[in-house]
């Protein structure tokens, strides 16, 4: 796996980290402030009061939404050259039809099928351009069979 790719699925894990992460101290917290309401425990009996323990919380999750912010604002900074070895190839279109004075790119799916059954949508890119796609629905070897 390539960097790009690695840093990718990094920038998308770390919310859902972060999100479990607050889970757990929002837990935490549940769990600190419940014994002193039935008297159990004294109220600093983890060793910081609960409002200091809400005051940590509350920063804990500015700093998240924080570097969420960054990472999803500045993504190039930190995932370069996201489309190198992508393997996406650029769409090449043969030959350019007119009708009814629009420009129609034709694209095929598999590139280069011919013959059996064909779905056909338009896509219009422009207000003189249109997309043909033609999708490959059943091959010729499954409509004429031998």
């Amino acid at each position: 796996m390539s960097k790009s790719k690695k840093m990718m699925r990094n920038l998308l894990l770390l919310p859902k980290v972060f999100l479990i992460l607050t889970v757990i101290f929002i837990m935490w917290v549940f769990i600190l402030l419940s014994p002193p309401m039935f008297g159990v425990f004294d109220p600093d009996w983890a060793g910081l009061s609960p409002s200091l323990w809400l005051i940590l919380l509350s920063v804990l999750i500015g700093v998240f939404i924080v570097i969420d912010i960054i990472l999803y604002a500045t993504p190039s900074f930190f995932a370069t050259d996201l489309g190198s070895d992508s393997g996406a190839q650029p769409v090449e279109f043969p030959e350019v039809e007119q009708r009814m004075g629009k420009d129609v790119y034709e694209f095929t799916y598999p590139v280069g099928a011919k013959g059996g059954v064909f779905s056909k949508t338009y896509i219009q890119i422009k207000d003189n351009a249109i997309i043909r796609v033609r999708n490959q629905m059943i091959k010729k070897d499954d409509v004429w069979k031998k």
